[in-house]
């Protein structure tokens, strides 16, 4: 039994066909000490940092020295849970001494034992809205977010996964995220594209519990850079849910939504 697939509607038996690349920055954050949990390829690129300087880097030392102070105070109120959101301007100084202005949008969420905070940025030139951004100032939260190990079994869970989505996360444990059809198809997509650091959305219609109608999300795909674990990510498709038949590109918009405490 595999966590998707298993659940997909009638309808949805060929949606993985109709899956589509997308770019994106996703960075997971431990509370505990400030440091990098994870990353994916866009945000490592954003970062200026080979994957071997990624995991365990304080946070600390990727911001602007002019900045780091001020930022630092939002990100010590996520840490002792006085606030749970933030969003801001930074800019991030990589190692070549690049410097990149984005808009960051970062949320505390417990994954299994551990208190992290998903961050997700958008390039300040950047005409696309990240994918992430309307879902984490929303309250409460309304985003699940997993990983897999390099075979896809899902190894963990954020601890709202079944308030967003519907599933149990007790059995989704070290189960496959998805059938093994769909595995190939999306290793086919990734030789085809000649990149492995290339990040997937798909829509699906997930069906929960036999007695409700199936779910309509959205769900992300993106490899994690430096390890073989890929993260994945569900939130309800408002757009799908209602008919309008989200389109398979990502929408256009501003990168910076309005909503959330701002730092």
């Amino acid at each position: 039994m595999s966590v998707l697939t298993d659940r997909f509607s009638s309808d949805d038996r060929e949606v993985w066909g109709a899956i589509s690349e997308v770019s994106y920055a996703l960075a997971l954050l431990d509370l505990a000490d400030l440091t990098l949990y994870a990353a994916n390829h866009a945000a490592l690129a954003m970062f200026d940092l080979a994957p071997t300087r990624l995991s365990g880097m304080a946070v600390y030392e990727l911001l602007d020295p002019i900045d780091r102070d001020e930022v630092m105070i939002p990100l010590r109120a996520l840490a002792q849970g006085t606030i749970d959101f933030y969003a801001g301007h930074r800019t991030f100084v990589g190692e070549g001494a690049k410097k990149t202005i984005v808009y960051v949008y970062v949320r505390a969420i417990a994954l299994a034992e551990r208190r992290i905070a998903i961050v997700a940025m958008t390039p300040e030139d950047s005409a696309h809205a990240n994918p992430l951004a309307s879902q984490m100032t929303s309250t409460p939260i309304s985003l699940a977010l997993g990983l897999t190990d390099a075979n896809w079994i899902v190894t963990t869970v954020s601890c709202d996964f079944e308030a967003v989505v519907g599933i149990d996360s007790a059995v989704l444990l070290e189960k496959p995220l998805i059938g093994a059809i769909e595995q190939q198809g999306l290793v086919d997509l990734l030789h085809e594209n000649g990149n492995i650091g290339d990040s997937y959305a798909v829509s699906l219609h997930l069906a929960t519990a036999s007695d409700v109608s199936p779910l309509a999300v959205r769900c992300l795909l993106t490899p994690l850079a430096g390890t073989s674990s890929w993260c994945f990510i569900l939130f309800p498709d408002a757009e799908a849910a209602r008919g309008g038949g989200r389109p398979q590109g990502l929408p256009e918009a501003g990168p910076h939504p309005s909503g959330g405490h701002e730092a």
